[in-house]
This record gives structure tokens, sequence and C-alpha cells, in this order.
């Protein structure tokens, strides 16, 4: 009872802040959700844990999410892609179906969507995941079934229906080496929901193979041109019952509206400030009527606003007349300048709360703060080690689980793709990049690698692709090759003087790399 108390203050603390957010912003009212309302109340969709037209906005309110999400975007997606072959032995003996496969994959990835590319797709699906934490994908096919498109839905506007009662046989298909095998497993489908401008469009779940109206949602006869289309949804995990993900900073919400709250109140100081610079005060008397009005009207009109910030006060005053002391013995009316500057504050308020609010956020993405720009006391040495840790334990993880994805449900589920996998690049740790190149200097001089072997690394190494070298000195250490005589069958001898001089040029590039270090 004590935690839905605590997260009912929270969504209105919420939308309070959002709605104040949204009147200093620009003036515009943020839309209620009325329009899944009526779904909510008929049980045909799931709302979602927070109001998510409220989650979007907060990247408008905070000075710092904005910076954390782009960081997780670019580092996680906007490397590009490539393909690489599961087992080299078994593509050697099936060569015509691995360059068809290549040409399978190149051409789809190359051509998704016919407005954006595959990683203007991906970036705003990482956006969506940590802002919201849940994406979608629609899944176009073409008349023969097979999957021909992608297009990004905004997750604002999708919602998760209830599963359905009933499971369906699907084939799940399983690649061991070459073969390709089908076995049918029970699921349980769910509908998908999109709401614009007060317009529902209906989406089956990915995978279901059940025809549906996309007007109506319903399974019974579809017409021609109303077959609803298939959503891919992707989410962060989230530990609670509801299917629909959570951000990994949503725990960090008090301190994300708290600092914003806080540059609200140094924002305001320069409108509403009441200390003057100076006072310049008549002693020895007592203030006239006039002089009382004076003080009053200039607190209340003439202090306030920037263009007052260098206002003085005048206090006037007169001898006391009702004294019973002669007239010599009175004493003179005094004229003093009292400054004030040491009760203005000097700085803005709450910077130690701010900058620990921040300091928070950054915890709840695991991020350095060089990737915000928040720390300035980095060196190379320390800038090099908080990338790698990043790399490491945050950004590989997110994409080796997205490459996971897409080897499942589109290469091996859907295109029946044998011998590649996808792999998303990341960016180039020269660091570490040059110790493996130390090791693998030591390894080439032991003769414990052959020039193929070294192919993926240098390619790494000067950011292109470089195939394997079909020669026969390319699959045999180059030092055990040169004391076998450098005997190569004559029908590649000609061949073998450009790739030997390519070899001793790759080698040349690593040692090189190695002697910049």
């Amino acid at each position: 009872m004590r935690l839905r108390k605590v997260r009912a203050s929270i969504l209105t603390t919420l939308r309070k802040s959002i709605s104040e957010v949204s009147n200093i912003i620009d003036s515009r009212k943020i839309a209620d959700e009325d329009e899944f309302e009526k779904l909510y109340e008929q049980g045909m969709a799931i709302a979602p844990p927070y109001p998510l037209r409220a989650l979007a906005r907060l990247i408008e309110y905070n000075n710092t999410l904005e910076q954390c999400i782009s960081a997780m975007e670019i580092n996680c997606e906007s490397f590009g892609h490539t393909f690489v072959l599961k087992n080299e032995e078994l593509a050697k003996k099936n060569q015509e179906r691995v360059e068809e496969e290549w040409k399978q994959l190149d051409g789809f990835f190359k051509f998704v969507n016919p407005r954006e590319s595959f990683i203007d797709i991906r970036r705003k699906t990482r956006r969506d995941l940590e802002l919201l934490g849940n994406a979608y994908w629609e899944i176009l096919r073409n008349s023969k079934g097979e999957i021909a498109g992608i297009e990004y839905l905004p997750a604002v506007e999708m919602r998760i229906c209830p599963q359905d009662k009933e499971p369906v046989k699907v084939e799940i298909k399983t690649i061991e080496e070459t073969k390709i095998a089908a076995i049918k497993v029970s699921r349980r489908f769910r509908k998908y929901v999109q709401v614009r401008n007060q317009r529902k469009v209906w989406f089956k779940e990915f995978g279901d193979p059940r025809p549906m109206n996309y007007e109506t949602g319903e399974r019974t006869s579809v017409p021609n041109g109303k077959e609803a289309t298939e959503v891919l949804h992707l989410r962060l995990h989230n530990a609670s019952a509801s299917p629909y993900g959570l951000p990994r900073w949503i725990g960090q919400l008090p301190d994300l509206i708290g600092s914003r709250k806080a540059q609200e109140v140094n924002l305001l100081f320069f409108d509403n400030k009441s200390i003057p610079p100076l006072v310049i005060m008549v002693s020895g008397g007592h203030l006239t009527k006039q002089a009382i009005k004076k003080l009053e009207d200039f607190f209340a009109t003439q202090l306030k606003g920037v263009e007052n910030f260098h206002n003085s006060l005048i206090l006037e005053a007169e001898p006391f007349q009702d004294t019973a002391l002669p007239e010599d013995k009175i004493a003179p009316v005094k004229i003093e300048i009292l400054p004030l500057e040491q009760y203005i504050k000097e700085d803005a308020l709450f910077q130690g709360y701010i900058k620990l609010c921040q300091k928070n956020l950054l915890s709840a993405f695991r991020l350095p703060p060089i990737y915000v720009g928040a720390s300035d006391d980095y060196n190379r040495a320390t800038s090099q080690s908080a990338r790698r840790i990043a790399e490491e334990q945050v950004f590989a993880p997110e994409r080796h689980r997205f490459d996971w994805m897409i080897n499942r449900f589109f290469l091996q589920q859907e295109m029946g793709i044998r011998f590649w996998e996808f792999r998303s690049r990341g960016p180039s740790m020269m660091d570490v990049q040059l110790e493996k190149a130390k090791a693998i200097a030591q390894l080439v001089n032991s003769g414990a690698v052959t020039p193929n072997e070294l192919r993926d690394f240098v390619g790494d190494l000067l950011g292109k692709e470089l195939e394997p070298m079909e020669y026969d000195f390319a699959d045999v250490p180059i030092n055990v090759y040169l004391q076998m005589g450098g005997i190569m069958p004559q029908k590649k001898m000609q061949k073998s003087v450009s790739s030997k001089e390519e070899l001793i040029q790759l080698l040349k590039t690593i040692r090189s790399r190695v002697l910049e270090e």
C-alpha cells in the first residue's frame, strides 16, 4: 500500500511539473491521453505504468537527459554494421551459396526503407528505448510473405493489448552448420494499437501467422487491402508484470524534476531580487510620511527586474521636534551609505544539489561525465580509460543485444541465412587496437598466426573490410612459409607477387601504428 501511495505521488508531481515546463518553454498545453482511455476501460489496451507523452516531454525539462540519451544513441547505433562468416571452413565448401546470401543481406539492409537508412531507424529506435523504455518497428512483407522493409513507429502513439487466451502453433527455424530445421512451438500472441488524431490502426505481433483487419483489429475474414501488418516490440526489461519496458533513468525522476526546480529558482532571482546593492541612510531623526511611502513604492515597483538591478534607495529623515533637549544639544542629522553586497547571493543557488542530480542521472545510464561534457579534468589517459569502460560495460553489450535480435528474428527465422551473422560496428578504440597490435606483432614473430588470420584485425585498424587472400601462403604462418622455400603452385605464382607485397604492406602498417604509440 505504501509503494502505491509513493508512486501515485510521483505521477501527480510528474504531471504537474510537465504542465509547468510546457508554459515556461513554449506555452503549449500538454495533450491528455484521452484517445486511449476508452481502450483502457474496455480492456482492449493496457495502460503504461507512466504517461508516455509526459515522459517524452521531460527531455525538454532537464539539461542532462538529452545529453545522456544522445550519448547512448550515437555510441550504440551510429557506426553501421557488417556481416561476418560463422564458419570459414564451411563457407569455402559452399562458396556460391555464401555469395548469394551476402548479396541478399547487403541489398536488404541498404534498401530497408525508401526514406531513411537503417542507421536512422536504429537511432530513432534507441532514442525511444532510452527515453520511454519501449520502441516499435512495423514489419512489411511482399506478396511472397518475405520481409521487404522496416518502418519506425513512434512509441508515444503505440499501446500494447492483452495476450490472446488461446496459443497458436508456429514454426521456429534452427540452423545446425548448413542445415535448416523447423520445430513447432506454441505461442500466445497479442495485438498492438496506434492512435494518431483519433484514428486507430491495429497491428499483429511479429510472427503471428493469422490474418487480422487493421481497421477493426478483428480476426474474421479480411477484405483485400485491409490486412494488418506486424509489429516488433523492443523494450528495456521491466521486472514488474507490465508488458511495457521502463527507461533506465526512471528511478532518478525526483532528481530530474528537482534539478529543474532549482534552476527555475535561479532564473526567477533576476525578476524577484529583493535586496538592493546599497542603502543611503539619513540618521539622527525620523522618517517622514513621504519617505515611508517612497520606501514602500521602491520595494514594490523599482527593485524587481534586470533593468532595476542597480537602483539605489534614498531615505529622508528630519530632526525630532518634540525633544526636551535644548536645540544646541540635539544630535545633527547624519547621512550614511551602507553597502549590502555581503547580503546578496553572488552565485546561483543549489549548485551542489544540481550537480548531485546530474551525477545521479549519469549513474542511471552508467556513463562517464566526459560523454555529456560535464567534466574538464580529463587528460588523455583518463579519457581513454573512461571510453574503454563505457564501451565494455554499456555500449558494446547493448549492440550485442541488438545483434542477437537481428540474427535470430531476421537472418535465421525469416531469411534463412546460414553462413553469415549481422554484427554492429563500434567506435575505433585506437588505444585498445594498439595494445592488440603489440600482442599480434609478437605472435607474428613467433609464427603463431597466418596472414589471413590478421585480415580482420588489420581491417578494423584501417577502418575498411579486407577480403581473405586466396593464396596458399595466406593460410600458413609467414616464417613457416619462408622456411619451406616459398614454394607455390605455378598457376598462382603471378598473383603471389602482388599478394606478398600486400602482406608486407599490412605488416608495415601494424608496425608503424605500434611505433606511433
